[in-house]
């Protein structure tokens, strides 16, 4: 525990950014719903306290140092690439919390974005953490491999190894030993598979998103791991297309068929797919006499009884769960089980205490992930004034990585 002075949670973050959100599109100025604020504070409970919490509300209701911002045409929370802004709205959170003397949990980096503390310490993001972890794998298994990776933060990144040996040797140690080196998985060049586009019905979709499950990989293949940080994962973030190929790869291959036959029909319904977001989503949910309430409301109707059949079929079937758990974490009918893009073992680090980080199996990993809270959502998603809808599969206490603007799950404003 210790008082933000250069740091917050990127869960914080998110968090507040909804909270400002909410607060910059009332009217009325007032507060969060009270479902908004449960959502809230819940997401937070293991960061802020909820008596902070309150704090910080109030404080944005009675603009205490937003004015500046606020007078600005643009909208207070930046969208995802605006850095100026997103600077702008952190700083913000950062004075706030410093003036109200809040007491914060972990240390996350304020301005993740250039990996700076605020003492102009370098530290890593995710990303780098997959060149930092290759390294210390080398390293405790005495490959003589000096790094190849093209990050333009490699001295950085192996200074930080450096620094910080005893701690990731530990992590590293915790990886199945080997003679082949390890190194971040290239990504270009990797495609999805034939049978992948034809579930996902791609038919003339241009962008596919061929993200790799794999984050790490050995030079022989045999390790391809998937990195998650513990306290919690995301397993999927994806729309339309995404969403519809995983889950009909898990109806297959549960051959559960007849079972998810209304499923199957609520996905012949296309989702909310390239809506300008011009005016943001809550805002239009809002105004009955918006040109675009009616299309956000079905949609939103639309989402939450997809929503509904899939968690009725998971409640029920056990098997289709575990199949989609297992293509959202290892991409194998994806990529395929021989593509390097498929994983095969997932790593779950933790830099603070490196003894409870722990390697998997995938079949260890969703024995693991079912002891604790997994949701299955289908929601909006938000980034560059352009907004879908989105299906997400979160365990534990995750952190999102994505910009997202909306609830956590639905809230139907409509009634």
């Amino acid at each position: 525990m210790k008082h933000l002075r250069d740091y917050i949670f990127e869960t914080s973050i998110n968090g507040l950014k909804y909270l400002i959100m909410d607060f910059e599109s009332s009217e009325d100025e007032t507060l969060m719903s009270g479902s908004q604020f449960y959502d809230a504070s819940k997401k937070l409970q293991k960061t802020i306290s909820k008596e902070d919490l309150e704090k910080i509300f109030q404080y944005a209701k009675d603009h205490k140092n937003l004015k500046e911002i606020k007078a600005r045409p643009e909208p207070l929370v930046a969208n995802y690439g605006n850095k100026h802004l997103d600077f702008a709205f952190r700083r913000w959170v950062k004075d706030a919390i410093l003036d109200l003397n809040i007491v914060i949990h972990g240390s996350k980096n304020i301005y993740h974005n250039t990996n700076l503390k605020g003492n102009g310490e370098w530290i890593p993001t995710a990303q780098d953490m997959e060149d930092v972890i290759s390294i210390g794998y080398n390293n405790v298994n005495k490959i003589n491999k000096i790094s190849e990776s093209k990050d333009d933060k490699i001295e950085q990144i192996i200074k930080y190894y450096q620094d910080n040996k005893d701690i990731i040797d530990i992590i590293a140690k915790k990886i199945k030993s080997g003679s082949s080196p390890l190194g971040k998985l290239p990504t270009k060049g990797i495609t999805a598979s034939e049978k992948w586009k034809t579930l996902g019905k791609f038919e003339n979709i241009k962008n596919i998103n061929n993200t790799p499950k794999t984050d790490i990989i050995s030079a022989d293949h045999k390790l391809k791991i998937s990195l998650k940080e513990e306290g919690g994962s995301q397993l999927m973030s994806g729309g339309y297309h995404e969403a519809v190929a995983t889950i009909l790869c898990a109806i297959e291959k549960s051959k559960c068929l007849e079972e998810a036959k209304e499923l199957i029909a609520s996905l012949d319904i296309k989702w909310l797919t390239g809506f300008k977001d011009i005016d943001g989503i809550a805002k239009i949910k809002r105004n009955p006499n918006h040109k675009d309430y009616e299309l956000i409301k079905n949609a939103e109707t639309n989402g939450n009884k997809v929503q509904e059949l899939l968690n009725n079929l998971i409640k029920n079937n056990s098997k289709f769960e575990y199949e989609l758990l297992y293509e959202a974490m290892t991409g194998l009918v994806k990529f395929g089980e021989n593509n390097p893009a498929s994983a095969n073992y997932i790593l779950v680090w933790n830099d603070k205490t490196p003894e409870s980080s722990k390697f998997y199996t995938p079949e260890e990993y969703i024995k693991h992930l079912k002891e604790s809270k997994i949701q299955y959502l289908i929601n909006f998603k938000s980034a560059n004034n352009n907004s879908w809808q989105n299906m997400r599969i979160i365990c534990g206490n995750a952190k999102s990585t994505d910009s997202e603007k909306t609830e956590i799950k639905p809230i139907n404003n409509y009634e």
